[in-house]
Order: C-alpha cells, then sequence, then structure tokens
C-alpha cells in the first residue's frame, strides 16, 4: 500500500542531482532578485548574475511572489493570496515492549472533535520494512496545521512533551523514548480554499503574459510528490515549446 526508497526519500532528489550535467546545479544561492531583459533573465543571488532564455520558479508561492513583485505585481498580489499552514514532526523511537497497543495498522488521524493538540501518527517502522532495528519501533507524529497554529509557539521541549504525553495515552506507552528529533516546517503547507483553482487559473494566464517564464510547485494543482512532478514536468515543456516553438513534447 505504502512505498518509499529504502534509504529515504533524499534518494530520488540525490539521483537527479547526480544526473544533471557538472556545474550545472548550484545549491544554497539564495537569490536575491530577477530581472528581465532584451536577451532573457537575469537571476541575482548573493554572489553572481545568472542569465538564461527561460526561468522557472518552483519555490512556494509567497516568495515566488516577491521575487515578481517588480515584474508583475499583479500576478505577485494573487500568488500572495494563496495561504500557507506551518506544522512540527516529531520523531520518535521506543521499545516495542513499552507500547501496550497492538499497532495493527500504518498510524492514526486524530478528529478535530477529540481537541487534541496531536493531529496524527505514522507508524513508520511499520509501514516500511528496516526502518528500525528489531525490537524497536519508530513514530512520527504530527502537529500544528491550519487549526492550530498556536503551537507552534511553543519551545521545542514544550511540543515534545505534549506529543510524548498524547502518544502515552493513545498508545499505552510506559517506557521514555530512545530519542527525539523534531523537525518544524514553518509556512510549508498550502491550504487549498474555496476559489483556488479560479486564483490558480489567474495567475497562470498572468504568467503566460510573460514568455520564458513559468512557476510549478505544490501550491497549485496538487501537494503530493507525483503532482510536484507533473508540475515541474509541465513548466519545463512549456519553456522549451517557448523558446523553440514546438507544440507539445
Amino acid at each position: 500500500m505504502f512505498l518509499s526508497f529504502k534509504k529515504g526519500l533524499k534518494t530520488l532528489t540525490d539521483a537527479i542531482t547526480e544526473d544533471l550535467p557538472k556545474d550545472s546545479l548550484k545549491l544554497n544561492h539564495k537569490v536575491q532578485r530577477i530581472n528581465r531583459t532584451e536577451k532573457g533573465w537575469e537571476v541575482t543571488t548573493q554572489d553572481a548574475i545568472e542569465r538564461a532564455d527561460g526561468i522557472i520558479l518552483a519555490a512556494p508561492s509567497h516568495i515566488t511572489g516577491k521575487l515578481l513583485e517588480n515584474i508583475a505585481p499583479d500576478i505577485a498580489g494573487d500568488l500572495g493570496k494563496i495561504e500557507y499552514a506551518s506544522s512540527a514532526i516529531l520523531i520518535s523511537v521506543y521499545k516495542r515492549e513499552d507500547i501496550s497497543d497492538k499497532m495493527d495498522g500504518f498510524g492514526f488521524v486524530v478528529p478535530a472533535t477529540e481537541k487534541s493538540p496531536l493531529l496524527a501518527c505514522s507508524y513508520s517502522s511499520v509501514k516500511f520494512a528496516g526502518r528500525a532495528p528489531e525490537g524497536l519501533v519508530i513514530l512520527r507524529s504530527f502537529v500544528g496545521g491550519a487549526l492550530d497554529p498556536a503551537i507552534l509557539e511553543l519551545s521545542d521541549r514544550e511540543i515534545t512533551q505534549t506529543v510524548r504525553k498524547e502518544l502515552s495515552s493513545v498508545l499505552g506507552i510506559t517506557g521514555e523514548p530512545r530519542f527525539t528529533i523534531l523537525q518544524r516546517y514553518p509556512r510549508a503547507m498550502p491550504q487549498y480554499k474555496i476559489g483556488h483553482l479560479d486564483l490558480v487559473e489567474r495567475i497562470e494566464k498572468g504568467v503566460k503574459k510573460h514568455p520564458g517564464l513559468q512557476i510549478a510547485g505544490i501550491a497549485y494543482r496538487g501537494v503530493g510528490i507525483a503532482d510536484c512532478v507533473h508540475s515541474g514536468e509541465k513548466a519545463a515543456e512549456a519553456i522549451v515549446g517557448t523558446l523553440f516553438n514546438v507544440n507539445g513534447i
């Protein structure tokens, strides 16, 4: 039912990186601004100016909007209307013998009526073989989201304690975790509210007015990995079609 790479999803991005031509990728280069020129586009980073015939902006929509403020303020305004929610994930490792629950599923989702700070918990070591040594269990717990943004204002220690308390109650955990890792994801989840598709169509029409420009990512037409890949492919095809006057690839 669930599929992943043996060493995690980073396998996918590592493989793409390794397959790209040498010197074609620059990591950790913060883009300060982009400009339209007579010959194409200029991307200004902290230490260089890159020139290109076409450009795809695959950042979160609110960041893409800021980069387009001077070039296309109408598009930038609409991009800024896509709201994002923040979340945090706590990775916990327990001894199996310290959990009384049968754990005969892949995890659980907590309904809002429970008024619990915990949104969901995934049994990572049950979903995917080889994720934990024999006798240990890995739990991925989710908090925050659009309905509980206030919890992200707590310290890492407070969030960890809150999640541990909830897990102990639901799963009957009696022992201490072997270790925990808390990861925060600020403004990471775009919210598809009523009218979202109309907003996206308006943004896409605006983008078409700027040859050589495309946008991609999870903010527009799907948040899954497959949706994200499809978004990037469509953007790349559109760029090639514009630059080489090709209809469909």
